[in-house]
């Protein structure tokens, strides 16, 4: 229970001042949903709250209420050939009241990424699934596929308790023997993934995953680990794969795999292996006719087709949640996930009513658009808290291969010249309609860590171009013929502005190049679409990051893949690649980072042992964050934002969430299973 109620202790305390979501009216309207007397959030008829906020164990729940449910089945699967619905449920089945009423099954919802492996983080979380999640106002971690957890005294000892009877969407149990599947056969074979990933090493060593019995399971860490629940609640990575399918491409347990993968046209059993695994699941795109079009899964629809054009889903027959009305989640019979590129044809079918929901992409530039055709009843759209997430931000490359254009990405007062550039007065006007508050970039949000000073966000963010000249002259960039500025070796300074619409409006961009062309830094901006965008990061193939910082909550501080105190300081900026290759081999690969860097990498590996809340948090955190802003390791324009959300009026149950974007990965917080589609 001290576990427990520390937990919800350390999110109330970050995100205070969200106002949650439980017991708001959903969107859409008044309640249309079949007439019930089952509760709902919005009418619990006197049922106490269980263990756990806004869900109840089977056992809990009949207890509860004194009624015992009888188990319902979405219709479509009446004539599937499969076992009766009780039989497909867990033993101790989740129950979760629904929003605002009792849903009806059927209907397709309709979605949209920008391509099969860009923009699709919204999607995925619908139908996301994780040992634990984040509840709906942000300010606790509740169980979701497992079915409780529990932390020892020192937080070295992490145990999950699972499902009895839980089973992969093809009928197969789900057991603890898939979560050391995943990580001895996975994630410590070295052939798969070389190195253990740095979100799962604590005190220089990997984690240890002990299976107790069926249904328990322990993670054990060689320092206090606090925020590994925190990171598994908002974090994309699932931590169980299917053992009795995924065996099969895997040398260990299949002596031909090679021979296997060499039949099908691969090198190896790897390459092989990498069709049916990666923990961003929308990089798998599996092979059709010789073997599956998917694996199973444990998520709320399954996928069963994919083509360049879309993906559709459908519901999982053996998926773990029923309503309060022993109806089996999820409602909708499919999700079909249509991918379209270009930003005006995504707009044009938001605005035509062809998109169920539309959180991801939708910018402020689209606000007024969006406003003003919401009379045609299509559809309504409200403008959620999002902090940092929509704020434009700069990053340098300073691990640059070209060493001169190194240099001069490290030397401060470059870095300040091109802050001091910056109108971001004239910024928040332009591109946030007014609404922020004009700031330099800072590891956490103003709004939410008191650990950010006011100095920190008015670090060198005044308008002040002259300044920015004489810093300029200063460090000796001269001014050639052409009124623009020269290398130190002579030749044309050029910043090459890469960016993808995905992470920038084009006229934030534009901006950057007039404010950098007026102190004769000449910049060059091209278009891409997010994968090319990303894989010049990967690479270290270009001159600077501009993306949204989605890693300034305390969701991400953490997460050592995301975390904003050390690079790469957040996603999508590419901000000192090879300085991370450096820490992650212990310098064996990479580049040597400066003392400021090796000092942020020595903080923060302290900072992880560090219980939330503690004065140590908030000292370490400071720290890290005076540093991050005086080096100028990312240029900020805009925070206190607000981003576009819209709902079809067709979708019910579906509330807003407390904050819009990755942070708290899109949706999943606010329970997409029982969503509905009035027909």
């Amino acid at each position: 229970m001290k576990k427990l109620l520390l937990t919800c202790l350390m999110l109330f305390v970050a995100l205070g001042l969200f106002a949650g979501a439980k017991g708001e009216k959903a969107s859409g309207g008044a309640a249309t949903g079949p007439k019930s007397d089952a509760p709902t959030i919005a009418d619990m008829k006197g049922i106490p709250a269980g263990k756990y906020q806004g869900q109840y164990e089977l056992a809990e729940y009949e207890k509860l209420s004194g009624k015992k449910l009888e188990f319902k089945q979405n219709p479509i699967f009446d004539n599937a050939g499969l076992p009766p619905v009780a039989e497909r449920l867990p033993k101790d089945v989740m129950v979760l009241p629904p929003y605002n009423e009792i849903g009806k099954y059927g209907g397709t919802y309709r979605a949209m990424s920008r391509g099969p492996e860009s923009g699709t983080s919204e999607v995925l979380s619908i139908r996301h699934v994780n040992l634990v999640r984040m509840t709906d106002d942000l300010k606790a971690i509740v169980p979701d596929v497992a079915k409780d957890y529990e932390w020892n005294s020192d937080f070295t000892e992490l145990t999950f308790h699972l499902r009895e009877g839980h089973k992969w969407s093809d009928g197969e149990p789900f057991t603890t023997e898939d979560i050391r599947f995943w990580w001895e056969d996975i994630k410590l074979n070295k052939e798969l993934t070389g190195k253990v990933n740095s979100l799962f090493r604590f005190g220089g060593e990997p984690m240890k995953v002990t299976v107790v019995d069926k249904y328990t399971v322990k993670f054990g860490f060689n320092v206090p680990a606090p925020g590994f629940l925190l990171m598994l609640a908002s974090y994309y990575c699932q931590p169980f794969q299917p053992k009795h399918v995924l065996m099969k491409y895997h040398k260990k347990y299949n002596p031909d795999a090679d021979k296997l993968a060499a039949s099908l046209g691969f090198d190896n059993w790897v390459m092989l292996f990498g069709v049916y695994y990666n923990d961003w699941k929308d990089c798998v795109h599996c092979l059709s006719g010789k073997l599956p079009v998917s694996v199973p899964t444990l998520e709320s629809h399954v996928l069963v087709e994919e083509t360049t054009e879309h993906r559709l889903f459908k519901a999982n027959p053996f998926y773990h949640i029923v309503d309060t009305a022993g109806n089996q989640l999820p409602y909708t019979n499919e999700i079909d996930e249509v991918f379209h590129e270009d930003q005006e044809i995504m707009t044009l079918k938001v605005l035509n009513g062809e998109v169920d929901r539309k959180n991801q992409g939708m910018s402020l530039q689209q606000y007024t658009a969006l406003k003003e055709n919401e009379s045609k009843g299509l559809y309504k759209v409200k403008l959620i808290q999002n902090g940092l997430t929509s704020a434009k931000t700069f990053a340098l490359n300073p691990t640059h291969k070209d060493p001169v254009l190194r240099e001069l990405f490290n030397n401060i007062k470059f870095k300040q010249a091109l802050s001091l550039a910056l109108n971001r007065d004239e910024i928040n006007e332009i591109v946030y309609l007014g609404i922020g508050t004009p700031a330099q970039y800072t590891p956490g949000n103003p709004l939410t860590c008191s650990f950010i000073t006011p100095e920190m966000t008015k670090y060198m963010a005044e308008y002040n171009p002259e300044k920015s000249k004489a810093l300029l002259d200063e460090i000796g960039l001269k001014v050639g013929k052409d009124g623009f500025r020269l290398r130190p070796d002579g030749k044309p300074l050029v910043i090459y502005a890469t960016f993808t619409t995905q992470g920038s409006p084009a006229i934030m961009v534009e901006m950057l190049k007039e404010y950098w062309d007026a102190i004769g830094v000449r910049t060059e901006i091209k278009e891409v679409n997010t994968d090319l965008y990303k894989q010049l990061l990967a690479n270290n193939d270009h001159d600077i990051g501009i993306f949204s910082p989605t890693t300034t909550e305390i969701s991400s501080f953490y997460n050592r893949e995301y975390s904003p105190f050390i690079p790469e300081f957040g996603d999508s900026f590419g901000c000192g690649v090879e300085w991370l290759n450096w820490y992650n081999t212990n310098g064996k690969e990479g580049m040597e980072p400066p003392k400021d860097i090796k000092t942020l990498f020595d903080l923060y590996e302290k900072f992880l042992t560090t219980e939330f809340g503690t004065p140590e948090y908030y000292k370490l955190a400071g720290e890290m964050s005076e540093i991050v802003v005086k080096n100028l390791f990312l240029i900020g324009t805009v925070y206190d934002l607000k981003g576009p959300i819209v709902v079809g009026s067709r979708l019910k149950n579906a509330i807003d969430p407390a904050m819009k974007g990755y942070t708290y990965y899109y949706e999943y917080s606010i329970k997409p299973c029982q969503w509905y589609l009035e027909q």
